[in-house]
């Protein structure tokens, strides 16, 4: 367009801005829109606000933030989504209730937030007030949030209320949302919707795996369509792939193919890999395997505590009580810390949890 004269507006920008993903050529399509005098113009302003967002670099997003002379819901809730994105949770809450007019887009955004950064209660919160405030209508990206909170917490009857509100509004369960709910019923124990969803499912993705691993111990069929993602369809398998066959393969206890299957994998087994091993050998007393798995997550992974009392509680169930004393050893040098096991419950619309031997909670007699 340039080459043939014709100069950019304030039109071109927006779209141009979109379809970027890579921060010097965004960073230099900002300098020419100063260069043109159009950085007063809301939605170039909006769209760099969004490019900046999307690359991590929430310092920059604030400053074109600062400098608007005029803002509106999408300018609010593109930082919002940059600080969420980021982790800065407390900044996007402060600035996400500083939006003059919420919509849809900017709920989602908050609620998302939450739920991507390990909050689950503070996500169902969000989205129990978004249901009060009233006239908002509900996002998929609000609704995935808030079931996966379900699936983090173990509420299965609140998900079970979501699934439910998603039938009376006549809500399609796509791909994202019914992820969503397979995941959330397998976690809370309830197999039989798990899999009644998963079949009412029109559209499918790479969560196949994950639920025959995770909810139906089916290898066959995750061998299948493991081995025919990359035959058949030629995509390149991740980590993630190779953490949810290793997994299943080690439930169903070919622990030894499991271990197999780490040594042929292209790519440097992460603490993910290595970890689905783990649990599997606790499974299935495979002492020999379990203790090269430690081996590998200790240079990982050092830090956590779970690996240590997986291995240390094997050698208790053998009775080789000096390697017990030689793991909790590793431990202490290390200085581990054991996280406590905690559970939630939803009584009378609030969110209660509990931790192991907190005896502090109000509930608690």
């Amino acid at each position: 367009m340039r080459r043939s004269g014709v100069p950019p507006d304030c039109y071109t920008f927006p779209f141009l801005l979109k379809a970027c993903e890579i921060l010097f050529i965004g960073s230099s399509i900002h300098a020419l829109v100063m260069k043109l005098g159009l950085e007063a113009n809301l939605h170039a302003q909006n769209s760099l606000l969004g490019l900046y967002c999307r690359c991590c670099c929430v310092e920059d997003a604030q400053k074109v933030f600062d400098e608007m002379a005029e803002r509106d819901v999408v300018s609010y809730t593109a930082l919002v989504s940059g600080y969420a994105k980021v982790g800065m949770l407390e900044s996007a809450m402060e600035l996400f209730e500083l939006i003059p007019e919420r919509d849809v887009v900017s709920w989602g955004a908050m609620i998302s937030g939450f739920a991507q950064n390990g909050f689950p209660k503070e996500a169902l919160f969000l989205f129990q007030e978004m249901q009060r405030f009233g006239g908002v209508a509900l996002s998929e990206v609000a609704l995935v949030s808030a079931i996966s909170s379900c699936a983090s917490l173990g509420l299965r009857s609140l998900g079970l209320w979501l699934h439910a509100f998603m039938i009376r509004h006549g809500i399609d369960v796509s791909a994202f949302t019914g992820t969503a709910l397979v995941d959330m019923y397998g976690k809370c124990g309830d197999l039989d919707c798990a899999i009644q969803v998963f079949q009412s499912m029109n559209e499918k993705s790479v969560s196949h795996l994950e639920f025959y691993d995770r909810h139906g111990g089916l290898v066959e069929e995750g061998r299948h369509y493991f081995k025919s993602w990359s035959r058949e369809y030629g995509i390149v398998l991740n980590l993630d792939h190779y953490g949810c066959m290793v997994d299943l393969l080690g439930r169903a206890g070919c622990v030894d193919e499991a271990y197999r299957l780490i040594q042929s994998m292209p790519m440097e087994p992460n603490e993910v890999v290595w970890g689905a091993l783990l649990g599997a050998c606790k499974i299935h007393g495979n002492i020999n395997l379990a203790e090269k798995a430690l081996e590998r997550l200790v240079e990982l992974d050092p830090e956590n505590g779970g690996n240590y009392t997986l291995l240390s509680n094997m050698y208790a169930e053998l009775g080789r009580w000096e390697d017990v004393e030689r793991v909790r050893a590793m431990m202490r040098d290390g200085t581990v810390v054991k996280t406590r096991g905690c559970s939630s419950i939803n009584l009378n619309s609030t969110i209660h949890e509990f931790s192991a031997g907190n005896e502090s909670h109000p509930g608690v007699l």
